[in-house]
């Protein structure tokens, strides 16, 4: 056998070798062990992770989750329910080193992933080199361990995917009667007959069915892309060079109304379209949204 293929399966040896003690758990050491150890319930927890904080918790008052740092806002309960149970399940199947340099693992100085309720928590890191799971520390516990990679994923969140994305309150389609299109042009309203969409203004006949099921529904349903700013003020709408696109009004069978404000961002050079923004009054961020809101509201009543 040549010097040269003796290296070769020296390498190849060594690199088997070293997967080996990666993976292997130390003898006397029990792998599967929960990384949150004796806590069986979370109302509150803290999540860090390189692209931010954040802090959700349930409210005593009100019994709901609630982003609460680094601004205070309802949650999106799949969110959270998904982060809490893959955190209460979350266990380590390997333990890589009695002890170690958080470091060398991407547990230190900024981990990807530090979960911690009421002081008790885990850190997250790099994947292992075999790609089998990635590297996790609990707290107050100098072992570097293993942990299956999907925990990583889940719970890799920033604040605003923590935040409710609902723009509207809850409305059933059905208890609509009316409906009101406020837009630079003129305005539009239908009002239900019989079963059937009419327009009463700006003249009487009767509306299209589909387009003004596909207004209400897709108002009703409107969810915020992302959170454009904490506050509608005129001076942010003004900063942002933001102009009204229209106002749509809903109205249900109480008479209740249910409003939300549609504005495009437009290009200075061509007045292209470049984004769709929205409000309502009974909430305070400025909402990025779909802009088929805009085609909708900006649409020629056809009569």
């Amino acid at each position: 056998m040549s010097w040269r293929k003796t290296l070769i399966l020296g390498l190849i040896f060594a690199v088997l070798v070293l997967a080996y003690f990666l993976v292997m758990p130390r003898k006397g050491v029990k792998a599967g062990q929960r990384l949150l150890a004796g806590i069986d319930k979370i109302t509150k927890f803290t999540l860090k992770t390189r692209s931010g904080t954040s802090t959700v918790g349930i409210d005593s008052a009100t019994g709901k989750w609630y982003l609460l740092d680094p601004v205070r806002y309802p949650a999106d309960t799949v969110a959270v329910r998904e982060v809490v149970d893959k955190a209460l399940e979350a266990a380590y199947t390997v333990v890589v080193a009695d002890s170690g340099n958080p470091e060398e693992y991407g547990l230190a100085p900024v981990p990807w992933v530090d979960f911690s309720v009421n002081g008790v928590g885990f850190k997250l890191g790099d994947e292992s080199p075999t790609r089998n799971g990635v590297y996790a520390q609990i707290y107050n516990d100098k072992r570097i361990l293993l942990v299956p990679r999907e925990i990583r994923t889940t719970l890799l969140r920033v604040p605003t995917d923590f935040r409710d994305k609902s723009i509207m309150p809850k409305l059933d389609i059905a208890a609509v009667k009316k409906v009101i299109v406020k837009r630079p042009v003129g305005e539009l309203v239908f009002a239900r007959k019989d079963g059937k969409w009419w327009i009463t203004q700006p003249i009487e006949s009767e509306a299209e069915q589909n387009y003004v099921h596909d207004l209400i529904s897709s108002t009703i349903n409107a969810r915020a892309a992302d959170f454009a700013a904490e506050d509608h003020s005129d001076s942010v709408i003004a900063a942002r060079n933001l102009r009204q696109a229209g106002t749509i009004t809903l109205i249900d069978t109480t008479g209740k109304e249910y409003v939300l404000n549609v504005l495009g961002e437009y290009s200075k050079e061509d007045s292209s379209l470049l984004g769709c923004y929205g409000w309502t009054p009974s909430k305070k961020p400025l909402f990025e949204i779909a802009s088929y809101l805009i085609t909708l509201v900006s649409r020629p009543a056809q009569y």
